[in-house]
This record gives structure tokens, sequence and C-alpha cells, in this order.
């Protein structure tokens, strides 16, 4: 009796494993589609309205572009010379000769302006230059405003300043120092001193120094 109510239990647990393995295995589910391309991909040759000719009857119809593409449309339109709604293989020659001789034109006339010399291979100089500039993130000189002295006579005035330039009508304004709207070497080297005093001071008192002539944040 037991021998017969065991071999009903094996018999219900393996005949069902067994008809499972005769089963074919379940295909994967394919991956979603991708997204309908709007441009054949694969090497790019001259760009031409062409590879959307879809009846190949050597017209291109605005139809037959790409959806929503904003480049092909205007490319079309510029192509379009008669404005039929249509694009034949004789306009587009003749926009692409059009584009060349422009691109020949602007090539032509770059040649008359004088190319920038590339600097030479290696690591940079650190050697002094005119400007004060002594290599990478080396000390440069604080601003000047002779720089604006445009007669040299040694004397800066706000007329000879940039228009509409905040920055400096200040700084024209705190190195002034008798007011007569007038800015001399000597009122400018004083000033940078009194800045680089301040500076010295701040930095002594263990304060976080500022870099001379930067404004200290407002307190809210």
């Amino acid at each position: 009796m037991k021998k017969a109510f065991l071999l009903a239990i094996i018999a219900a647990v393996v005949f069902p494993m067994i008809s499972m393995a005769d089963e074919p295995a379940a295909k994967p589910e394919p991956p979603k589609a991708q997204k309908e391309r709007k441009a054949p991909q694969g090497p790019r040759g001259p760009m031409t309205l062409f590879q959307f000719d879809a009846n190949s009857d050597g017209v291109v119809t605005k139809e037959e572009l790409p959806t929503d593409n904003k480049f092909f449309e205007g490319m079309f339109d510029r192509t379009d010379a008669d404005k039929d709604g249509k694009v034949t293989k004789e306009e587009e020659a003749a926009r692409k000769a059009e584009l060349q001789k422009r691109y020949e034109q602007r090539r032509a006339n770059a040649g008359d302006r004088p190319q920038r010399p590339m600097p030479p291979k290696g690591p940079r100089p650190q050697g002094n230059r005119p400007d004060g500039f002594r290599g990478p993130r080396g000390p440069q000189q604080g601003p000047t405003l002779f720089r604006f002295d445009a007669n040299n006579d040694g004397v800066v005035t706000k007329d000879e300043l940039p228009t509409d330039n905040k920055f400096f009508e200040g700084m024209f304004d705190r190195t002034d120092a008798d007011k007569d709207g007038k800015v001399t070497k000597a009122e400018e080297a004083a000033h940078k001193a009194e800045l680089q005093k301040r500076y010295e001071q701040r930095k002594a008192n263990g304060a976080k120094p500022r870099k001379p002539g930067k404004k200290a944040p407002e307190k809210k």
C-alpha cells in the first residue's frame, strides 16, 4: 500500500518535468523596434537631397524628405531655384557650384590677410616679456590707466577712457587724488602703493588676503 502511494507521488512530480523538458525552449522576445532612421547611415559622401528620392525619378519633393527636419527643409528651399516645390539634379548642381564659388572667393580674400604666426613647439620660454608676463601663471602687471593715454603726454583724462566702462571710470575716480579730472603717473603710483599697503596689513593680521584693488564683499 505504501509502495503504491510513493509511486503515485513520484509520478506526479517526475512526469510533468519530463513533459516540460520535451517542449521547445521559448524564443526570447525580440527587442523593441528601433526608431525609424530619418537619414541613411553609412560612409558620408557629398551632401545631396537625392538620398531621399524614394521613387528614383530624378526629382525630389518635400514629401520625400524626413519629417520635422529643419536642416533638409532649409536645404531644399535654397536649392529649389524656380520655387516649384521640386528639386532637380540640375538645380542641385547649380546650387553646389554657387557654394563652391563663394568658398573660393572667401579663400582668396583670406589670403590677403596676414596670418598669425604659429608658436614654436615645446615648452614656453620663462623669460621676461615686454608686457611683464613671465611665462604661464607668472606675475603680471596690474591694470593701468596709461594704456589709454592716446597722446602719450603722461596724463590721462576721462575723455581718453573707453566709453560706458564703469570699471575704468571708478578706477579713475579713486586714482585722481586731487580731483582735477586728470591722473598722473605719480598719482597712479601712489594709489597702487596704498593698495599694496592695505594688502600687506590684511595679510599680516591673518585675514585672508584679497588681491590689491579688489573690493570686499558687502555684508548682508
